[in-house]
């Protein structure tokens, strides 16, 4: 059976996208990994067929960590994407009133799309930073006192915890989109297709205008568009794109040969399904 990279601690979100796939597909066995460059160096060195890491949120934005690991330091391809709604609630160790919360624990960008239920219903709590919601989890199941957890669901039942309060969040289309990544990403087209390519052009007038017209002259959607540092001299950029359809359709082909002559820099990151379950 492959084995299959995520992060943990257990009850994280991230879990949360590999069990919905491996409900969907026997995918796997998984194994917990403490941090995103643990899961990928541990795809590109073969301890793990495929690992599963966050890329971006619907609120924060793009993990630039796993941009750049991606675009610098391994040589991986994306096989597939999962997105999972975020929903954030406030638990406990035994039933306790919020009010009573002295302490709240969690990620800091899960406190911060909190952070309106915070001021307004336990103003007076200190907050406490963790390297994840599940962490938070642990951390409360395992101490006594007034304190809180802000984590989701699955977290909540893995450390015995009791939800005080429901869908605390700020904004309530709050997705976190995870990609799989393997030496090899999905050669099948499926008809509803992604592809990521990653390419730097000359600092000069008019270069990076140049690459894009290819996939707008031929009706290509672009659904991400992201600039890195190149990491060589202040100002010089790499972008990342997500393009819909599949590296193997004869649009994508010519948008990326097309643009070869044009770029310092190309690598065609994989092509996989869309997550349609977000649609």
């Amino acid at each position: 059976m492959r084995k299959i990279g995520y992060l943990g601690p257990e009850g994280t979100f991230c879990q949360e996208a590999y069990y919905r796939l491996n409900e969907e597909t026997l995918w796997g066995k998984g194994v917990i990994y403490p941090t995103i460059h643990n899961i990928i160096k541990g795809v590109a060195v073969g301890e793990i067929e495929e690992g599963i890491v966050p890329i971006e949120n619907s609120i924060e934005g793009s993990v630039n960590l796993t941009i750049d690991l991606l675009i610098h330091q391994y040589d991986l391809k994306i096989k597939r994407e999962i997105i999972i709604p975020i929903r954030h609630h406030l638990m406990t160790k035994g039933k306790k009133q919020p009010e009573s919360l002295k302490i709240i624990i969690s990620h800091p960008q899960a406190a911060f799309q909190c952070r309106r239920y915070l001021e307004e219903k336990i103003p007076h709590a200190r907050f406490r930073e963790a390297s994840s919601t599940a962490q938070a989890a642990f951390i409360v199941a395992n101490r006594q006192g007034p304190i809180g957890a802000i984590a989701g669901e699955r977290a909540a039942i893995v450390y015995n915890l009791e939800i005080i309060e429901k869908d605390i969040q700020m904004v309530e289309n709050n997705y976190t989109r995870f990609i799989v990544v393997a030496k090899e990403d999905n050669g099948i087209i499926t008809g509803n297709d992604k592809t990521s390519i990653v390419f730097s052009v000359d600092n000069k007038p008019g270069c990076l205008y140049r690459v894009l017209q290819e996939f707008a002259e031929r009706g290509l959607n672009l659904t991400k568009i992201e600039s890195r540092p190149s990491r060589r001299t202040l100002g010089e950029y790499i972008f990342w794109v997500d393009v819909d359809g599949h590296r193997e359709e004869r649009k994508i082909k010519d948008a990326i040969e097309s643009i070869k002559g044009k770029s310092q820099i190309l690598k065609v990151m994989g092509s996989y399904p869309v997550d349609l379950s977000f649609k």
